[in-house]
């Protein structure tokens, strides 16, 4: 098996030594080459839901830099480590997607038979919203979450399920930034969202 090349392990070096532009240098050199990889390796899923992929390589990348001794570089080389990292998460979590979606599926159609509604069981912080509530008071309850509208429409778009991540950029008004970017920064922002939907919805249930 190839050993890291001396440009990795560089690399690997500043990563381990915490180097200020160490993270902006490693995404430039091998963000773009691991997810066309992985995008072309998995074009089922890529079609299916683009931002899903964006999402785990992302993930893949932060965690390297998070915890870099788990890569040995006289095993492999840095971007064999990062695709086989991700392609494992990518295809754990899409197996987990499809049968928490699968179980939704068949919950749904059980209340449908047994002629129970979605309101009859019980819901999570935001299904609560999406099925107990109109469009006015979804409004109301991300005003009293969110201070800014950019906030709330990226709430929106992710309590509505859109994957294209070109409607994400729109409202961060990131169309000035390259694509690595552009996914690292959703990325940021989707997490960010999440977490305050989640904390304070609960905290209000």
């Amino acid at each position: 098996m190839a050993e890291a090349t001396d440009k990795e392990r560089e690399i690997h070096m500043l990563i381990l030594s915490k180097d200020d532009m160490a993270f902006a240098k490693f995404c430039d050199d091998y963000y773009e080459p691991v997810y066309e990889k992985i995008k072309k390796y998995n074009k089922g899923i890529f079609t299916e839901n683009e931002t899903f992929i964006i999402d785990v390589v992302t993930d893949t990348f932060l965690n390297y830099f998070k915890n870099p001794g788990r890569f040995n570089p006289e095993k492999q080389t840095l971007e064999r480590f990062l695709i086989m990292d991700a392609e494992g998460d990518l295809k754990n979590a899409w197996e987990k997607l499809k049968k928490r979606n699968k179980n939704i599926v068949r919950s749904v159609e059980l209340e449908e038979k047994n002629g129970n509604s979605l309101q009859d069981r019980e819901l999570n912080p935001i299904e609560t919203i999406i099925y107990k509530e109109d469009a006015r008071l979804l409004e109301e309850k991300l005003k009293e979450v969110f201070n800014t509208e950019k906030d709330i429409q990226l709430a929106h778009l992710m309590l509505s399920g859109e994957r294209r991540s070109t409607e994400f950029t729109k409202v961060l008004e990131l169309e000035h930034f390259n694509e690595e970017e552009q996914r690292l920064e959703i990325k940021r922002q989707k997490d960010r969202i999440d977490k305050v939907i989640r904390r304070k919805l609960r905290a209000n249930e």
